[in-house]
């Protein structure tokens, strides 16, 4: 599967991708974006078939990231991985199909349990 990682901090992706490996969710190939609009030059070059995108990034957030995903008819799957939101930011980015939101901090059994069904 290939996994579109998109967080604005470095370590987060590492630390997101690192977790993803010790889930024992199968192989997987990474790539990483910095922020929303690195991510859609990389859904446009090469489309994922899983997007672990951050909620707060500068440039193009996480939700504004889906809605622009959601404009351009793009469909996969698209999961928030955040530490913390408001109930407002969390009901519309159910309202825009979001397919898991996932709290930080997690570990990988955490991050297994609530990303399984995607991998079935």
């Amino acid at each position: 599967m290939k996994i579109l990682v998109v967080d604005d901090s470095s370590l987060a992706r590492s630390l997101l991708i690192d977790a993803m490996n010790q889930a024992e969710l199968g192989e997987h190939v990474f790539r990483e974006a910095g922020n929303g609009i690195e991510a859609l030059e990389q859904v446009h070059s090469e489309p994922p078939d899983l997007i672990l995108s951050d909620l707060r990034m500068p440039r193009m957030d996480g939700i504004e990231l889906l809605e622009e995903l959601q404009r351009l008819g793009v469909s996969v799957p698209f999961c928030l991985v955040t530490g913390g939101m408001s109930s407002d930011a969390e009901e519309r980015a159910v309202a825009l199909g979001v397919a898991k939101i996932v709290a930080k901090p997690f570990s990988p059994q955490t991050l297994a349990d609530a990303l399984r069904d995607l991998f079935e």
